[in-house]
């Protein structure tokens, strides 16, 4: 069923509803008030202006879930957090950019992501296009906020040019992970060190001899265990590889983690 709302300062709204709530709704008398993000709400006249939402489901936090606050049917409502009522809230009015979570940074010159979770600040990357920077945030919202977050509109055309961007910088990241000359085929690609010409972790070359030798370092990165030497850098790898899990170290510090991964399976 349809309500319309005449109001002197922001002119008529129709307000929907289920004909189940028509005798509440329809024995009330009601007003359109204007939040600060310029959305539309119906609330009780008098001085105690209750919304309408609040009415039909007597909680104070309720959430549209399709976004369009005129629409009060009970399938479009749900009650919520304070905290995730806000997940679920579009870009601010006074916002230069039209998507949320993006903002522009002057010093890069690129579009920024970010999304707050917990009261900490989720860093999503930096990005030459605006729609690959709006889909960054879809798919952070979806990770973190799930069927509370508010997703940045865009169309097919825009989704494509977005996910062809993302995939451009993705190959130009990794390409940049691996140095030229540097790094031996089947090795880890990761960003090591300027001065480890070798192209794995914990390897280093003797100059004088031309082996290689392993180390870890210690606690506090002041002392270094040698771990041996060795005719190949590979061999010398695999030796770091097997003092890390001796030693209980993150696997994140493997040379080869599939291999590792085989070997436990």
């Amino acid at each position: 069923m349809e309500l319309v709302i005449n109001s002197r300062v922001y002119g008529s709204k129709t307000i929907i509803f289920d004909e189940e709530d028509a005798d509440i709704i329809l024995s009330l008398t009601w007003r359109i008030q204007k939040s600060g993000s310029g959305k539309f709400y119906p609330f009780t006249s008098g001085k105690t202006a209750t919304p309408m939402a609040t009415v039909l489901l007597g909680e104070k936090w309720i959430d549209h879930i399709s976004g369009d606050t005129l629409d009060h049917r009970r399938s479009n409502l749900r009650r919520v957090t304070p905290k995730q009522n806000t997940w679920n809230k579009g870009p601010s009015r006074n916002s230069t950019i039209p998507f949320k979570g993006v903002c522009w940074n002057s010093f890069r010159g690129r579009f920024t992501v970010s999304i707050a979770r917990n009261g900490e600040r989720i860093f999503g990357g930096h990005h030459t296009n605006i729609y690959a920077a709006a889909l960054r945030y879809n798919q952070l919202a979806v990770m973190y906020y799930g069927e509370f977050a508010w997703l940045n509109p865009l169309t097919k055309e825009q989704v494509a040019e977005a996910a062809l961007s993302l995939e451009a910088q993705k190959n130009k990241r990794l390409t940049r992970s691996v140095r030229p000359g540097r790094t031996p085929p089947g090795s880890p690609t990761k960003i090591l060190s300027k001065n480890n010409s070798t192209g794995y972790r914990g390897v280093v070359r003797c100059k004088k001899t031309g082996c290689y030798r392993a180390q870890m370092p210690q606690a506090g990165g002041r002392k270094t265990l040698s771990l041996g030497g060795f005719i190949t850098a590979e061999g010398a790898a695999k030796a770091y590889d097997a003092a890390v899990v001796l030693y209980g170290k993150p696997l994140s510090h493997l040379n080869f983690p599939h291999s590792y991964q085989q070997k436990s399976i």
